[in-house]
């Protein structure tokens, strides 16, 4: 439901008398693609939705409309094994096909098997901006040059991370609905081109993926 009016003058009266305000307001949110319908894909769509505008997209068969229908109107459960907070729910911005999505991301990550990349890096590069950092989890080596390949002239502007493997041990309990995090890793190996990307690009991973795992740097996309 929309505020009201008063309050939205209100505030527009903060951000005039204090430009800080003004530049928070802009930085404050984060659009995620979560590109996969699979174990990995679903437990990143559940943790990233209770904070972020997550939608998740799937290339594969019918799988996009066949999670959105199993979820409805629902919440998407996901139980933390070990946690103080063992169970969060969320509910993801949307279940798409469309790749015209990607317009609106600052983040793709890719949770699905290295053989579907190079569809996703292909529909996605029409309409990816300038700046948007994509995470693939995992990566194999030489994940960048098939991305660089895809996005052509592109590539230059965009921001590639490959991780080593999954953050997690995971696995869906109800497809679509309910999954589960049976463990955490401590570190995971992620690799950043352009290396000069690699502040923001690591910061803003580390902190969609909350204190563990702990990314650390590696070289080249050829030392994961």
């Amino acid at each position: 439901r929309a505020p009201p009016l008063a309050l939205v003058f209100r505030c527009a009266a903060v951000c005039a008398r204090d430009p800080l305000a003004a530049a928070m307001g802009d930085v404050t949110d984060c659009c995620v693609l979560v590109c996969g319908g699979g174990n990995a894909a679903q437990v990143v769509t559940g943790l990233l939705a209770t904070r972020y505008k997550t939608i998740a997209v799937s290339f594969f068969a019918d799988e996009a409309q066949r999670w959105k229908t199993t979820l409805g109107n629902d919440l998407l459960e996901l139980t933390v094994e070990g946690a103080s907070v063992s169970k969060i729910c969320s509910r993801p911005a949307d279940i798409t096909n469309d790749p015209s999505v990607a317009r609106q991301a600052d983040v793709i990550i890719l949770a699905v098997p290295s053989f579907a990349h190079g569809e996703y890096f292909e529909k996605f590069a029409p309409y990816m901006k300038p700046g948007t950092i994509v995470g693939v989890m995992p990566a194999r080596s030489g994940g960048d040059i098939l991305f660089a390949s895809k996005l052509g002239a592109k590539a230059k502007d965009m921001v590639f991370v490959g991780f080593e493997t999954l953050p997690w041990a995971c696995r869906f309990s109800e497809w679509g609905r309910r999954a589960t995090i049976l463990g955490t890793k401590n570190t995971i190996l992620a690799a950043v081109a352009p290396p000069s990307a690699k502040a923001k690009a690591l910061g803003t991973l580390q902190g969609l993926l909350g204190v563990f795992p702990l990314i650390i740097e590696s070289p080249n996309n050829l030392g994961i």
